[in-house]
């Protein structure tokens, strides 16, 4: 089930965002990776850290919009210790898509907030008792950051986005990535 959304979300973020559905003469596609430092908050327990890889495909839409898709996988997982029992937490998959909006403060740099939806997968394992759970969740993100610009193709950016809030858990992450523009 997991590939097939995944699978989804690449299709339709490539049908998309490859062709110029969209009338805007100075339409900007980019293509990304980014490292996300987590943050998953149990509640009633300490953060636990799992970090994530992050693969990003953008289109502008018009000056100030942009549709962005990305899909991700954990590279890092993180626990912690309850009474004397391991219990580690690892994102085993995420995709989403999401609105953003873009103000370009010099040559240089531009600002961005994204709003969307998220899909992640998650595996929490306590090592003590050999037990382990898998859960799908999917709800409202939102974020903010900064682009920079290396040279007219090539970006790094820095952004915090908070990708899931439950009842019962949040999850976000300060993400450090490189982009290129095509």
């Amino acid at each position: 089930m997991k590939n097939k959304f995944i699978s989804l979300v690449l299709a339709s973020c490539m049908v998309l965002f490859g062709s110029q559905v969209f009338a805007n003469s100075e339409a900007e596609s980019y293509f990304g990776v980014q490292y996300a430092s987590g943050t998953f908050s149990p509640e009633g327990a300490d953060d636990i850290e799992p970090g994530a890889l992050i693969i990003r495909f953008g289109e502008q839409i018009s000056e100030y919009f942009l549709l962005e898709g990305r899909a991700g996988f954990g590279i890092d997982d993180d626990g912690i210790v309850i009474s004397g029992i391991e219990t580690v937490v690892e994102l085993d998959t995420m995709a989403g898509i999401y609105g953003v909006g873009r103000i370009d403060m010099s040559n240089v740099a531009s600002l961005y907030v994204l709003f969307g939806l998220t899909r992640g997968e998650f595996t929490v394992s306590n090592t003590g008792q050999g037990v382990s759970l898998t859960d799908d969740e999917s709800g409202a993100s939102y974020g903010l950051g900064i682009n920079v610009n290396v040279n007219d193709s090539i970006a790094v950016n820095l952004e915090y986005m908070s990708y899931l809030s439950k009842t019962d858990f949040d999850y976000g992450a300060l993400g450090l990535g490189v982009s290129l523009k095509f």
